[in-house]
């Protein structure tokens, strides 16, 4: 196992987050077609169950995450005991955190007062522990950038899980299809990491006390995120019907196209590139600049079009029998949004060991929430739990973009000058869909398509003639600019 990191530059990171991008960009695909299939076969109770059920295995799985990936993406000069003591709490975590699942799969068909959950729960479990033996050293495609590689591995297991979900979807019409689904994930991508990487870890615990001393915060800012990421489907589930789950599940889900499948790689890709400017004060200051700018040019008109276009999205992708997601759909797209602009501060705290603010933080956004919901929300039934998250993350946002600033990792005119194009431009394009839509026949596929690609084609012409206007100055247009120039030169030469 290499023990040296390669050098970093801005150009490694776009087409690392453009690697990452493809991939997640794949399996989302893959995941939408499975989810409008399986909408279409299957029904809002059974998306309720799943969803129910998913959220007792996500709860082990937090309780018990030692964050081994982010231990080793985070240190260097790594030596093999620190991969087999990875490893091995990986097992550890899948043993515990499956017993666990098991525990709770009775308590939680009373809670959600559905007595189908328990075999489903168990079920899930199984999944998980299958899941926890996966090849360690793939991490080493994250630390290294080369997601080119992390390709293969996220696409063989999600094709895998949407086969086998779709074809016993056709089979059995009921939610166990979606439980062969996942089975079928967690066994592929098991088998396929071992494909893809030559390491084959041991048994050891010879680095135990290094990574729980590390891991401590991390595992506490885990349930943190589970918390603020599942608690309003816990809400939800425990307060009405499995058919009120469904369509909560459903809108989460659609918003999760952006926050999961957007986010999270470029997230894959900064945390490495925070890690490698440790001690280089000016550089993580500039990275974090041209991150802000990244992440919210890409989200911020996902986000805002996502909202625009609910009632659109739901028929075509959907269908009318889950119209009653639509104003859902519309409220956790708008905190998407707002999640965006604090997304990249995350990654920088965790990357310079800063996971005590961070944490507070996720659990404080946690508390606000129940907060909002039972002093406030509560009589507004789902959309008030997503009113709630709506709320807690802009609070969330604004203390996180404070703090950034307070320690020096951020200026404000940085701030302000990441946002002021991607908010401009994000605004004039929900302006001119505003005046388009009313134009269109509403529920139909030519419309959606329209709505999308006049929306894209709109917000980027936008934002090229406001970064133009405003004198062309360094940041993420910049850097794609260049990297596609670079890419085109390359192109030529080989021709």
């Amino acid at each position: 196992m290499s023990d040296d990191r390669k050098a970093i530059s801005s150009g490694r990171v776009l087409a690392a987050s453009g690697w990452a991008l493809v991939s997640r960009g794949s399996v989302r695909m893959l995941g939408l077609v499975s989810t409008i299939v399986l909408a279409r076969l299957l029904t809002p109770t059974d998306f309720g169950i799943v969803s129910m059920a998913m959220i007792v295995v996500g709860f082990s799985e937090a309780v018990l995450e030692f964050g081994v990936r982010a231990i080793l993406i985070h240190r260097s000069n790594l030596t093999r005991d620190d991969y087999d003591t990875a490893w091995t709490l990986n097992v550890i975590q899948g043993a515990l955190a499956t017993a666990i699942t098991a525990a709770l799969a009775v308590p939680a068909a009373h809670y959600f007062h559905d007595p189908r959950l328990p075999v489903v729960v168990l079920a899930l479990a199984a999944g998980m522990m299958i899941g926890s033996l996966g090849n360690i050293g793939v991490v080493n495609f994250q630390r290294d950038l080369e997601f080119s590689r992390d390709f293969v591995l996220f696409v063989a297991r999600k094709l895998a899980g949407v086969i086998v979900g779709i074809t016993a979807a056709i089979i059995f019409r009921s939610y166990w299809a979606m439980v062969c689904g996942y089975l079928a994930t967690q066994l592929t991508g098991t088998t396929v990491s071992y494909v893809i990487h030559p390491y084959r870890p041991r048994l050891s615990v010879a680095k135990l006390r290094e990574f729980l001393r590390f891991s401590v915060w991390l595992s506490v800012r885990q349930v943190g995120a589970f918390a603020r990421e599942r608690v309003d489907r816990f809400i939800v589930g425990g307060s009405a019907s499995s058919t009120v789950m469904g369509y909560y599940t459903i809108a989460s889900e659609l918003t999760e196209i952006i926050s999961s499948e957007m986010m999270a790689p470029i997230g894959r890709a900064l945390l490495p590139a925070f890690a490698g400017l440790q001690g280089q004060h000016e550089r993580l200051r500039a990275a974090m600049r041209t991150a802000i700018g990244g992440v919210t040019t890409i989200v911020m008109p996902a986000a805002a079009g996502m909202a625009f276009v609910a009632h659109d999205l739901v028929m075509v992708v959907l269908g009318a029998k889950w119209l009653a997601a639509v104003p859902i759909l519309r409220i956790l797209a708008l905190a998407v949004l707002l999640r965006s602009v604090s997304f990249s501060m995350g990654m920088l705290l965790t990357a310079v060991g800063r996971l005590a603010f961070h944490t507070y933080m996720i659990w404080l956004q946690v508390l606000a929430f129940w907060g909002l919901w039972a002093f406030w929300l509560y009589a507004h039934g789902p959309q008030g739990a997503a009113l709630a998250r709506l709320v807690a993350a802009s609070g969330f946002a604004f203390v996180m973009c404070s703090y950034t600033i307070a320690i020096g990792f951020l200026r404000v005119r940085d701030l302000v000058s990441a946002l002021t194009r991607p908010v401009a431009a994000s605004a004039c394009m929900i302006a001119a869909l505003s005046w388009l839509q009313p134009q269109l026949v509403g529920g139909t596929v030519a419309t959606l398509a329209i709505l999308v690609i006049a929306g894209a084609g709109a917000y980027s012409s936008l934002l090229l003639v406001l970064w133009a206007a405003s004198g062309r100055p360094d940041g993420f247009e910049r850097i794609v600019l260049n990297h596609a120039m670079e890419r085109l030169h390359a192109i030529r030469g080989s021709t």
